[in-house]
């Protein structure tokens, strides 16, 4: 057992990817023929583009400013395009958003794509290739360790950051989400129920909860997120959280273009004290807003407050 409490955790998170890789087997015997028919059943909704020997599935609408959505764990680009924010922010900017690798139909190919780190620098590559310069980068969840790292490499080439929700710091609620998973929270407790089928509907309950899941939520493809692939590859960016956010917090005071923060007081997922409120102390120019009784998924729940967010945030950037 390492004496190094990150190190531990990571040890921990990398054998909670193998038991998530293990539960994926047993939900799913025959992989390939079962992922074959969720994906087509469920097929791109965008284009295609190679990057670094990745392809990545990418959608956009509008026009105007370009505003980067980055979707959290075990979300897609139709997380995005389910949500009443999708066409409120289209309706002003040039909307983008990717499959991170592994998710969605993008393709995870190699090893060392896991962590906000490494798809941050991945993201900066795709987003030259398709000509977009000085977005606007959104974070939701997972994703806002993402913009983070991708705000501190490239500083020169982001216009501004709002982060939604994000993770932010090290804690020990990310291991416990992969590590050990009978007794994790959420996931665990539902594991027994998943070959019933109770599976789907009481995840999004939870990252929903305390409001109620909307109704334009169903058209988001859960089968195609419960494939053993996609599970993988969430389970391996969870194990690489910790260490990825201990490195990035060092430097969060060092940010120098735009931040905007803005979390839900009743956040069962991320939570609010351990993650957005540290992170608006660290930086201390972001703008930083707490919706009180809002849980994870505002950008579904609450569209308005994200776009009075994002207006505050261009504000900002054109001074």
């Amino acid at each position: 057992m390492s004496d190094n409490p990150l190190e531990a955790w990571k040890l921990a998170a990398e054998e909670g990817a193998r038991k998530m890789a293990d539960f994926a087997r047993s939900l799913w015997p025959d992989e390939e023929l079962e992922a074959r028919r969720v994906e087509v059943a469920h097929p791109p909704v965008g284009r295609f583009i190679e990057v670094d020997g990745v392809k990545l599935h990418w959608i956009e609408t509008g026009a105007g400013r370009p505003v980067v959505f980055v979707h959290g764990a075990g979300g897609m680009v139709e997380d995005l395009l389910s949500s009443r924010f999708a066409p409120l922010v289209g309706a002003r900017h040039r909307l983008i958003a990717l499959d991170r690798p592994g998710y969605g139909h993008s393709e995870r190919p190699r090893a060392d794509l896991a962590g906000p780190e490494a798809q941050a620098r991945l993201l900066h590559q795709a987003l030259v290739q398709l000509g977009v310069e000085r977005p606007i980068l959104i974070g939701h969840s997972w994703g806002g360790a993402l913009v983070l790292a991708y705000a501190q490499e490239f500083p020169a080439d982001t216009a501004g950051v709002l982060v939604l929700a994000g993770w932010s710091h090290p804690a020990r609620a990310a291991t416990l989400w992969v590590a050990g998973l009978p007794a994790a929270p959420v996931i665990g407790s539902l594991m027994s129920r998943a070959l019933a089928g109770g599976l789907a509907r009481d995840i999004i309950a939870q990252l929903f909860a305390p409001e109620p899941v909307p109704a334009g939520f169903a058209d988001f493809p859960i089968d195609l997120a419960l494939r053993p692939s996609q599970l993988r590859a969430n389970a391996e960016d969870l194990a690489a959280l910790n260490a990825d956010v201990a490195r990035l917090r060092t430097r969060y005071k060092h940010i120098a273009v735009p931040v905007e923060i803005l979390t839900g007081g009743a956040d069962k997922v991320v939570d609010p004290a351990a993650h957005a409120f540290r992170l608006a102390r660290a930086i201390p120019h972001a703008g930083f807003q707490v919706l009180p009784g809002v849980g994870h998924m505002l950008h579904h729940t609450q569209p308005e407050a994200v776009c009075a967010a994002l207006r505050r945030l261009v504000k900002r950037i054109e001074g």
